[in-house]
């Protein structure tokens, strides 16, 4: 498997002096000035894809920001002064997954140091996630779907601790579609266990401590819309919470609360999760809705939907106002770790 090459582009993030958004928009790279942000901000830039593609998702490791385009080229982007991003040589064609890849970083760079790519459909074996060195980006591990039988799972999301990998799978079993598994970072990520569940989860991680994991099926009746919190060493259930409907699921920057998306209508769903359970807090009709992508930046939880929308939050969590910029997004991160 060809590995990312090219020379590597110093960032200048320490002297970053905003914490400006980005979103992907119609296949373009949107960024906002989070300072002063409301319904009628316009971006301070507008960047197409540079080799003639439609950029899917966007997301923000350390000291750089990565892009994926739909046929899976991947492009690693510095951040300026002025909180504008520009290329750098890092670019790569991840040409064995044809759809679907998607980035996600580690929660703890000081013991687990890798950028995740996962690769849900991929084109000569099993689902996969791919960790690559964030200095080099070359390929150290490939980690693959289990199999059931016959049946091979897909991968759609994982998250990574200094501990564990933990991956979200959609595989048939006795009494549902989906599980997550566990694999050690400290025995070269060999699997160590795995827990069946309903359906494939959205994974939230809180450092090496909670797993947080949302699923949501028709498939099954009663259909199952549920929120779960496990134990992230032992894997055992600390908590569930069947509600009226779950999609992606993100943690605060404190961790203490925990925001739970609504597929396809503009409902957030705010639980206290400062204790051992999974306490309802409110429910918010607010913006436009954050199911296509969710993050804290500067303060505010910026949500990508039918728009942008930028939710002031209260003391406990809650929305109290939100500002919406009517373009539709399909993913948002920041341009300084939160």
């Amino acid at each position: 498997m060809r590995a990312f090459v090219g020379l590597i582009t110093l960032s200048l993030l320490g002297f970053v002096l905003c914490d400006n958004v980005v979103t992907i928009s119609n296949g373009k790279l949107l960024v906002f000035k989070s300072s002063g942000f409301s319904s009628s901000s316009s971006p301070i830039q507008s960047i197409y894809d540079p080799e003639g593609g439609s950029f899917a998702s966007v997301k923000r490791y350390r000291d750089y920001v990565y892009t994926v385009t739909g046929d899976a080229h991947v492009q690693r982007w510095g951040i300026s002064t002025s909180g504008k991003l520009y290329r750098t040589s890092d670019y790569f064609w991840f040409q064995y997954c044809p759809t679907g890849l998607t980035i996600r970083g580690s929660t703890d760079p000081e013991n687990a140091d890798y950028v995740m790519l996962i690769c849900p459909y991929y084109s000569y074996g099993n689902s996969r996630v791919v960790l690559a060195n964030p200095k080099t980006l070359e390929f150290e591990y490939n980690i693959t779907s289990t199999n059931t039988g016959t049946s091979a799972g897909i991968i759609f999301d994982a998250v990574l601790t200094g501990n564990y990998l933990y991956t979200s799978e959609l595989t048939p079993h006795e009494f549902g579609y989906g599980k997550i598994v566990q694999y050690s970072v400290n025995n070269d990520f060999k699997k160590s266990t795995e827990v069946k569940l309903a359906a494939h989860p959205s994974l939230a991680i809180r450092k090496n401590s909670d797993l947080f994991a949302t699923i949501s099926t028709t498939q099954l009746v009663p259909a199952v819309n549920d929120i779960m919190r496990f134990d992230a060493d032992r894997m055992t259930p600390v908590d569930t919470l069947s509600t009226t409907c779950t999609d992606l699921v993100r943690l605060s920057s404190d961790s203490k609360t925990l925001f739970v998306a609504c597929d396809n209508n503009n409902s957030l769903k705010v639980y206290d999760v400062s204790g051992s359970g999974i306490e309802p807090v409110c429910e918010s009709d607010l913006g436009s809705g954050v199911d296509a992508g969710m993050k804290m930046v500067d303060g505010f939880l910026y949500g990508a939907g039918s728009g942008l929308t930028r939710y002031t939050l209260g003391d406990n969590g809650c929305p109290v106002s939100a500002d919406v910029v009517p373009v539709t997004c399909t993913s948002v991160d920041g341009l300084s770790e939160e």
